[in-house]
């Protein structure tokens, strides 16, 4: 069976990085040789000379990457100290190194992880499981991980993200819902007017009225059908307004 190393990096000379703008950059052929040349001896169950040993290992720890998988899959779980500076200086792999071989907090790493959105949340939600305050200017760019924070982590509104999740209708239609507990969000009543889908689910659930704003929405996207159950005088007020044809009344 092939290890988790094999199915993510197959045999292709590049590695997904997301610190990379491009998303991409070649592999580092050395750390990669050293690698798959200890794990190779760990699955013949072969003793590595010292020397040998202490050599690769100096070679795995220029890269983040294969040092969190030689801790991962050759160590067994089990520390690579050589290779945690270089780990810690990568945001992904440092949370990744964090929940599987320390099984806690990481704090070397730690301002690496708070400069990225999705890692913080992660961080926070999953390996220290509470607030992870040093991460959190960068969680607040983003509108689905401010709503993340706030919803997994916080355990309550979080006043100071909601002009950012404001921006998103798919956020501000699950801050509404899971963070205020089905109650109105007006900050981001704009954005979720922009789809009808939401805009309908909103003012059944979250306002319980009718939502003008969203009704022109909820037309054009075809999301009326409960809409009209519940407030069948906005059929009217459609054809009225141009948004369906009399006929359709």
């Amino acid at each position: 069976m092939a290890s988790v190393a094999s199915r993510i990096l197959g045999e292709s000379p590049f590695e997904v990085d997301p610190n990379d703008p491009f998303g991409v950059r070649r592999v580092d052929p050395d750390a990669r040789e050293a690698f798959e040349t200890l794990r190779n001896y760990h699955r013949d169950d072969a003793k590595v000379p010292p020397v040998t040993k202490k050599k690769l290992e100096g070679i795995v720890a220029t890269s983040a990457l294969y040092s969190y998988f030689y801790a991962l899959e050759v160590l067994k779980g089990k520390r690579f100290k050589r290779g945690e500076p270089v780990i810690a200086c990568s945001p992904t792999y440092a949370r990744q190194y964090a929940r599987d071989i320390l099984r806690g907090p990481f704090p070397e790493a730690e301002p690496a992880i708070a400069t990225d959105a999705t890692e913080s949340m992660a961080y926070s939600k999953y390996v220290i499981k509470r607030p992870f305050p040093m991460g959190e200017k960068v969680i607040l760019e983003n509108p689905t991980t401010a709503y993340q924070y706030a919803r997994h982590v916080l355990l309550r509104p979080w006043p100071e993200a909601e002009s950012v999740i404001a921006k998103s209708p798919s956020a501000s239609i699950l801050y509404a819902s899971e963070v205020l507990g089905y109650k109105p969000f007006p900050e981001g009543e704009a954005a979720i007017a922009t789809l009808g889908e939401y805009a309908q689910y909103y003012a059944l659930y979250c306002l319980k009225r009718r939502f003008p704003e969203g009704e022109e929405a909820m037309v054009r996207d075809g999301f009326t059908s409960d809409y009209v159950k519940k407030f069948p005088e906005a059929k009217l007020d459609w054809a009225v307004n141009g948004l369906i044809d009399w006929i359709d009344l």
